[in-house]
């Protein structure tokens, strides 16, 4: 969908969900949409907020994509933590 490019290409990434979710792209799209949003809060160093992204993917991309991101975050996470004691 041309339109969800646009979006993506914006960062607006919860629009692209709700958009997606009226509309026919389905359960795989919709979790395609969430695995990007979760990429993008990644690399701006929102671990929590990706984490939760990855998470609502589970069953429609691959499980080792998800264990390894999830996986990088809380140990991102633990390291921010350890740091401020």
């Amino acid at each position: 969908m041309a339109k969800l490019e646009v979006l993506y290409r914006r960062n607006l990434y919860t629009l692209a969900i709700s958009l997606a979710k009226s509309s026919e792209i389905g359960d795989a799209g919709v979790a395609d949409i969430h695995r990007r949003y979760g990429d993008y809060l990644y690399s701006k160093g929102d671990y929590d907020g990706a984490m939760d992204q990855f998470v609502r993917t589970l069953g429609y991309v691959q499980p080792s994509y998800v264990i390894r991101k999830v996986r990088d975050c809380a140990s991102l996470l633990e390291r921010c933590v350890g740091a401020n004691k």
